[in-house]
């Protein structure tokens, strides 16, 4: 570790190869404290000075000295080690990175070599992304690292740990699968484990902006405890993507816009996360939770959070554009008013108890509820270069939703007396209920030669259900050093129940439109049995494998009276092998084969809704070019 002389801040480290070599490079001309280490051996500084005309210098061969005492006097002195390494784990000194007053653990990342953080507050270690940080070893609100690294102060951390957490079931055996998780841990210090200890900030500004926010933790060695809050309309977010995804009732439905909320003309509304994009509107946040950890005994472990968070985003939008077409050059005017709110609770259990050293039994469960409530206003016109009116459209959604969602899961493990033979048995079971209101008005007017109208005022009630369940057993057996043998077998099942109606409002009446309403029915399952073969090394990790898998697709469009079954028979193979060169550089090459069902919104027919006509394809025939 190369330090600057005046306040001891690191500026460089690097590890040696085998031979004890190494090199650092693209260092400023200054004084520094060149500082090495090795366990078991005594600590060596040696001042060195870098001059400004120096392009290489070969600083010899240092000798280490055994590090050793008497143990009837011991004399313990603190040695300022930025950075250590602990088998597979880099760990970094807080201390030796200086950060501003009252920052956050997030800004003392940003400054740790190797690491980094960007303006979204996603991490990479080492060039792989961060998922999950712990706080001394435990969970903190779940698996969103920004929580930990947003809320919690710079000064209350003592160590940051990197590493490779493996899964729960490699822990247990001490088999390596290959399924790792870049991992932080942020061991705090020791004054920061009695008591409370948390932060408040707030202000208030101009036009009647305001920000608070606060955290308040105890973090003991049977029992951790935080809260935190924050308020503001300032558009600063303290959740994590995954959040606003829930709220917005999963992936699926943000993606194809809030199951038919208006874009405006291509320009989403915006996600209310500092993405680096255009961000338009303002943003009313407030987010706010209570995390707890119990260690009842040294065998059983109890792990709850609750978290809530609520959006409200507000867009007053004038747009005036000129579209040069040669002659046909046109002038265009929008207007657009939008007001999204979306509130969303989750709550998150975790349960683990080791009934004796062979057996261990982990439960998780997960509750969510979301709410929307979203309306928007969209009006446009088109002049010609004669600034005539041509055409005219004018947009109104309202949308409102509910989304609960509740999923569980339990496992069983047990290893024998001969190292590398476990079993594992696996049952899962989430349940997911979306029920949402729409109602569109769409008026398009045209004044070429004669006017034409062309208006559609409707109504959209959809009823989403989902059932889903599953388990699976595996068993592995040594079959030679290092070499284990791993048979398996799953089941799982899916239900979907999809109702969606539509309703033309014609003369203040609802009349029922058959062509856009359906009512699915959805049931995927398939069961699927395997082999596979793990191979550890010290620096080598192989694991490949081959499963057969026996599916069935069926569906029902009650409406229509039309039924499907379909039987899909697949050999998916998989190969993943980690090479770790040391701790800081690895090769990972990962082959894996799936078959994905077709989702519900796939299967169901396809209406192209035109001027002149509807066109409504068989769902004998799920391809059509338009």
């Amino acid at each position: 570790m190369l330090l600057n002389a005046k306040d001891s801040v690191l500026a460089k480290f690097g590890i040696t190869n085998g031979k004890g070599e190494f090199k650092l490079d693209r260092i400023s001309p200054d004084d520094y404290i060149l500082q090495i280490s090795y366990l078991g051996y005594a600590n060596l500084s040696q001042p060195v000075s870098i001059a400004s005309d120096l392009k290489n210098s070969d600083l010899g061969i240092f000798q280490l000295q055994p590090e050793s005492t008497l143990l009837e006097e011991v004399e313990v002195k603190a040695d300022f080690v930025p950075i250590r390494m602990k088998n597979d784990t880099i760990e970094y000194n807080a201390a030796a990175f200086q950060t501003k007053p009252n920052a956050a653990v997030e800004d003392l990342l940003k400054k740790l070599p190797g690491l980094e953080v960007d303006r979204n507050g996603d991490i990479k270690a080492h060039g792989e992304n961060v998922q999950k940080v712990l706080v001394d070893g435990k969970e903190f609100f779940g698996n969103d690292p920004k929580i930990a690294t947003k809320n919690l102060p710079a000064d209350a951390i003592d160590k940051v740990q990197v590493f490779d957490k493996k899964s729960d079931i490699a822990e247990f055996s001490g088999i390596d699968d290959g399924r790792e998780a870049k991992t932080i841990n942020l061991s705090l210090k020791e004054d920061h484990k009695q008591g409370y200890f948390g932060k408040v900030k707030g202000g208030y500004g101009t036009e009647e902006r305001y920000e608070n926010k606060f955290n308040v933790n105890r973090f003991g060695h049977d029992i951790q405890f935080s809260a935190l809050g924050m308020f503001n309309n300032t558009n600063e977010q303290g959740f994590s993507i995954n959040d606003y995804i829930n709220m917005m009732g999963g992936l699926n439905n943000l993606l194809s816009g809030g199951s038919g909320e208006i874009s405006l003309d291509g320009d989403d509304l915006g996600l209310p996360l500092d993405s680096g994009q255009k961000n338009q509107g303002f943003t009313t946040t407030s987010a706010g939770g209570v995390n707890f950890n119990w260690e009842l005994n040294k065998k059983t472990k109890l792990h709850t959070s609750y978290f809530y968070n609520g959006i409200q985003k507000d867009i007053d939008l004038t747009e005036n554009q000129q579209s040069i077409l040669g002659e046909e050059s046109y002038n265009s005017t929008r207007t657009a008013q939008a007001k999204r709110k979306n509130k969303g609770h989750r709550l998150n259990l975790n349960f683990s108890s080791k009934i004796d050293s062979f057996q261990t039994i982990k439960w998780r469960t997960n509750l969510g509820y979301t709410s929307k409530n979203n309306s928007s206003t969209s009006f446009r016109q088109t002049f010609n270069l004669a600034n005539v009116l041509e055409n005219s459209s004018r947009q109104q959604l309202a949308t409102n939703g509910e989304d609960f969602r509740w999923n569980t899961n339990l496992t069983y493990l047990k290893r024998f007396k001969k190292k590398g033979r476990f079993f594992t048995i696996n049952g899962a079971y989430e349940k997911t209920d979306k029920e949402q209101t729409t109602d569109l008005m769409a008026l398009n007017q045209f004044f070429v030669n004669e006017s034409l109208n062309d208006s559609l005022l409707q109504d959209h009630l959809r009823d989403n259900q989902q059932t889903n369940y599953g388990a699976g057993i595996t068993y592995t057996e040594p079959i030679g050093k290092a070499k284990y043998l791993e048979i398996n077998y799953s089941y799982q099942n899916y239900h979907n129940d999809l109702e969606k109606n539509v309703f033309d409002r014609r003369d203040n009446a609802l009349v029922f439109n058959p062509l856009l309403s359906n009512h699915f029915q959805r049931d995927y399952l398939y069961h699927r049995t395997g082999l596979n073969y793990k191979w550890k090394l010290k620096k080598l990790n192989l694991n490949t494998g081959i499963h057969a898998q026996n599916a069935t697709l069926k569906g029902a469009l009650l409406l229509n009276d039309f039924t499907l079954k379909k039987d899909f028979f697949n050999i998916l193979p998989k190969l993943n092998l980690n090479y770790d060169f040391k701790a800081t550089r690895s090769l990972r090459l990962d082959y894996r084969t799936t078959v994905r069902e077709p989702s519900l919104e796939q299967l169901k027919p396809i209406v192209y809704s035109e001027r002149s006509s509807i066109l409504i394809l068989n769902p004998r025939f799920m391809l059509a070019k338009r």
